[in-house]
């Protein structure tokens, strides 16, 4: 059997860094709109502390483990953005391009994370 952990720790950290950087993006953005920042935020951090703990303790890498994270940050992904474009508008075109780079790299994280599940539950 192959060993995906380096590869998962590696997805792991880049899934992090992007979710820091949103979380950096987003601390200005609790004066604009603080019930919707308030969310985002807290749900990022979570997000972000998940893949922290899975990062700090991977003893395994198992089909369990990589189905529930993909389905989380695509659950994440998938209704954050939605409420991004909705419910706060960005006005800055350089901060507009950065989240969108960021979700770009959550989206290939959670592909890279889909692909070793797919690779574990193939027998």
């Amino acid at each position: 059997m192959v060993n995906y952990r380096a590869a998962y720790q590696a997805l792991l950290q880049r899934g992090a860094q992007a979710l820091d950087e949103l979380l950096q993006l987003y601390t200005p953005d609790i004066r604009a709109a603080k019930d919707w920042a308030d969310v985002s935020t807290a749900d990022t951090r979570n997000k972000r502390n998940s893949l922290m703990e899975r990062l700090a303790a991977p003893l395994q890498v198992t089909a369990d483990d990589t189905s529930t994270l993909v389905m989380s940050l695509g659950h994440y992904l998938d209704s954050h953005w939605a409420d991004y474009q909705e419910d706060f508008p960005v006005a800055n075109p350089q901060k507009r391009a950065r989240l969108e780079v960021l979700h770009a790299q959550l989206a290939e994280v959670t592909q890279g994370i889909g692909e070793i599940y797919n690779a574990l539950r193939t027998p």
